[in-house]
């Protein structure tokens, strides 16, 4: 966690845009809070390397759009759950942010989080959000979705108004290949 320590301030202070276990450039990137981090998580890593033969990072941000900043202390206890796995901390708390730092990557995530990527309260309006999502495009960026329970049912990408002119980015995992019902906010609970 040495690096952490290292970079931690640059970080916050927005000198550097992100701390890595690796020197090698993520393609494959798993953004979420991981508080804590759990066998769902795990099974997603290792489903999504075996089918994109490339290593996934998990990747925390310590600036999400709807939440308080994360602490070091906090970002060294998410960090230490990584054993064995590519992590990077970042401040990019919305896809389109992540975008910027990442081109020519995919992005790992349940569909109940991709709902929230395209809640307008976190753009001036719907017009402006679509603009802005076009960025996955210009970045050729994609995204692997998992389809998750919420609420009792069980939500896919079919279930998602996804913007035409960004719809062939997005790419769902059949609930047949993969399905694993377990949140870390039900284990903190």
């Amino acid at each position: 966690m040495e690096i952490i320590e290292k970079n931690w301030q640059d970080l916050t202070e927005e000198k550097i845009d992100l701390i890595s276990s690796s020197e090698s450039k993520p393609e494959v990137i798993f953004p979420g809070s991981f508080n804590p981090l759990h066998e769902g998580h795990i099974a997603i890593r290792d489903y999504t390397e075996k089918l994109l033969q490339k290593n996934v990072f998990f990747e925390v941000c310590i600036q999400n759009a709807d939440k308080p900043q994360l602490s070091y202390e906090s970002a060294i206890s998410v960090a230490k759950q990584f054993t064995n796995s590519y992590w990077i901390i970042t401040r990019a708390g919305k896809f389109t942010e992540k975008s910027k730092l990442f081109p020519d990557s995919t992005f790992v995530l349940g569909a109940d989080t991709l709902i929230r990527a395209f809640d307008e309260k976190f753009y001036q309006n719907r017009d402006q959000m679509l603009e802005e999502l076009d960025i996955f495009n210009s970045n050729n960026n994609n995204f692997l979705v998992f389809g998750r329970e919420t609420d009792g049912k069980f939500i896919t990408l079919e279930d998602l108004n996804i913007p035409e002119h960004i719809k062939n980015r997005f790419k769902q995992v059949d609930e047949e290949s993969f399905r694993y019902d377990i949140s870390s906010s039900s284990l903190r609970a």
